[in-house]
């Protein structure tokens, strides 16, 4: 969502709540974030703010030479929240909550991808790694670092 381009569009009262959501949240709060699998879809979720959907996201297993280390990983396929909800740390805390959903659900962490990663996921990495909450996993062939859950 670019912004609101005609009056009409606030009449919409999920447009209105989502307006409201936004302007409630400061960056640096902590934000009740949730999400729920997609209903028909393989691995595909609504992210959720105070049960008002937000975004969306897709899980994806990392290489299988991952697994044979004895940890098994996932990475975000995709990501998309609305952009009424970004840069107020939503991303962040998102990403704590799903590799605690990974963790308990899957027996997996998250991990970045490193290949296609955009420089809002590098912010949150970067964020996560001076938080001493992932580590610094290496570098891909691409010159891309890339980070894990501990």
């Amino acid at each position: 969502m670019e912004g609101i381009n005609k009056k009409s569009e606030l009449h919409d009262s999920s447009l209105q709540k989502k307006v409201e959501l936004a302007s409630k949240y400061n960056k640096g709060d902590e934000l009740p974030v949730d999400f729920k699998k997609i209903e028909g879809a393989v691995d595909m979720f609504d992210i959720l703010l105070e049960g008002e959907k937000i975004g969306a996201f897709e899980i994806a297993n990392s290489n299988p030479e991952e697994e044979n280390l004895g940890v098994k990983t996932k990475q975000l396929g995709f990501i998309r929240i609305d952009d009424l909800f970004l840069n107020k740390g939503l991303g962040k805390q998102f990403y704590i909550v799903l590799n605690n959903y990974l963790k308990t659900t899957e027996n997996s962490v998250l991990e970045s991808s490193g290949e296609h990663i955009t420089p809002q996921a590098k912010r949150v990495w970067a964020s996560l790694l001076k938080d001493g909450l992932v580590y610094k996993e290496g570098t891909r062939s691409n010159g891309e670092d890339f980070y894990r859950f501990k």
